[in-house]
């Protein structure tokens, strides 16, 4: 933890109980008291497929939000014990409830399913879905199982969470209000099956005529400056559309 985080109480919008409790979220990457950077009133909590990605923005985004950006930082991942839709979801409200005004960043297809249902119950300041897929039909689940088996990652946490789910699909229906939050898009793979599943899953949540209301936005993971420019994106929209 920062020197202040040990020396003064963490600021209202967190609670130290979320953070001492278990270490699945992480210790609070806060902003400089002398920082010449304003402070924003938001916390930022990024989740990722584990192993989906080749690299984690996670040490890029903790060290640049607060210096650059003036916005605090945490990452949330789930416990080794979790294996089902439900233990998912769960711990996702319980170690995120705490927060206030968060933008949540859930970079993959599981992370960015989940974080629609968790909207559903709790609120988030904002929402940044990174290649989001569409779980609730079978189109959906087959893309998912291809993906996730073509990365090799069958007997990953994530994928048995999204098999407990898929064999119960029908059970859980997503009944999030169309633009119940600010939300932004980014597809990362230069396929048309990515950007359809953004634009998807962007139109699921507006209607035809807004749907500029959610940004749509083309990362390529391919590019050398892909982790500076999602954060750059993600930063500025946070100015923008949620501030």
């Amino acid at each position: 933890l920062s020197g202040r985080s040990l020396g003064v109480p963490i600021p209202t919008r967190v609670s130290a109980s979320s953070i001492f409790r278990r270490n699945l979220i992480s210790p609070v990457a806060e902003v400089d008291i002398g920082s010449q950077v304003p402070e924003r009133p938001v916390t930022f909590v990024l989740s990722e497929d584990k192993d989906f990605y080749k690299k984690s923005w996670c040490s890029t985004f903790e060290e640049k939000l607060p210096k650059e950006h003036g916005i605090q930082f945490c990452n949330f991942k789930f416990d080794d014990a979790s294996s089902s839709f439900d233990d998912a979801l769960n711990e996702l409200k319980r170690d995120t409830e705490p927060f206030i005004d968060t933008v949540f960043v859930a970079r993959g297809p599981w992370m960015s399913w989940l974080a629609q249902f968790y909207l559903q119950d709790l609120p988030f300041k904002g929402l940044v879905m990174v290649d989001p897929m569409q779980l609730d039909d079978q189109n959906g689940i087959n893309q998912f199982q291809l993906q996730y088996e073509k990365l090799g990652l069958a007997s990953s946490q994530q994928y048995k969470m999204f098999q407990d789910y898929s064999e119960h699909w029908d059970h859980w229906t997503l009944k999030l209000e169309p633009g119940s939050v600010p939300m932004m898009i980014m597809y990362t793979a230069d396929r048309p099956g990515y950007k359809r599943c953004a634009e998807n899953t962007a139109l699921r949540h507006t209607t035809a005529e807004n749907m500029a209301d959610i940004p749509i936005l083309k990362k390529p993971s391919t590019k050398s400056s892909h982790e500076s420019d999602a954060l750059e994106s993600i930063a500025a929209w946070i100015n923008e559309r949620v501030l």
